[in-house]
């Protein structure tokens, strides 16, 4: 198989590929070794998953522990999404969580695009652009926050200026105490956006 894509510091890459027409994806993590060989190592779906799911959407990598979005996953509401956490458990990736918005609702898209902290593997940010908090379709993106036992939903960040359909938290990149969200259909002079946002911790 054809890989594309860097070496990263763990030695691991993640490559999507189609399962059937259908949509149905497969997850393939693959071992690069430092002598840049690639070897197959692993598949990962959703063994509950339904045609046009789109398993693996967006993935995200971090050590021992990875993202996989799934944006139209129905168990909240139709296509309202849904974010998959992997970890790596005696040389086998294992589903620890299924992450949902709390305030999930139908055609949100969450985990359209996941991101870890880039120091911290607890902390993560998903994009979910289809959230009609503002208006239709204006978009969210979530923090969620690993307390050593459960993931805990921290933030939710909404754009200030919002339009129909902008596609906000399309894409995404998180540096706490930033995240870095993309909109690329909101437009501003015919450009499109890239806000910059710092989330609220609980007090």
């Amino acid at each position: 198989m054809a890989l594309k894509g860097q070496e990263l510091s763990s030695h691991y890459i993640m490559e999507i590929l189609s399962k059937n027409t259908r949509h149905i994806f497969t997850l393939f993590l693959v071992l690069i070794h430092p002598s840049l060989q690639a070897n197959m190592e692993q598949k990962l779906t959703d063994l509950n998953g339904e045609a046009d799911d789109f398993f693996g959407r967006s993935v995200a990598l971090s050590g021992n522990r990875a993202l996989v979005g799934q944006i139209n996953d129905d168990e909240q509401a139709e296509d309202a999404g849904a974010v998959f956490v992997y970890e790596l458990v005696e040389g086998q990736w294992q589903q620890s969580a299924k992450l949902f918005a709390n305030d999930a609702a139908a055609f949100d898209k969450f985990g359209m695009s996941v991101s870890f902290d880039t120091t911290n593997p607890n902390l993560i940010a998903i994009g979910s652009p289809g959230d009609d908090d503002v208006l239709s379709g204006s978009g969210a993106v979530y923090i969620f926050e690993y307390n050593g036992t459960l993931w805990q939903q921290l933030d939710k960040i909404i754009p200030t200026e919002a339009t129909v359909d902008q596609g906000f938290g399309s894409s995404i990149s998180f540096s706490e105490p930033l995240v870095l969200i993309g909109a690329p259909i909101a437009t501003i002079n015919n450009l499109s956006l890239i806000h910059i946002s710092e989330p609220t911790r609980p007090r």
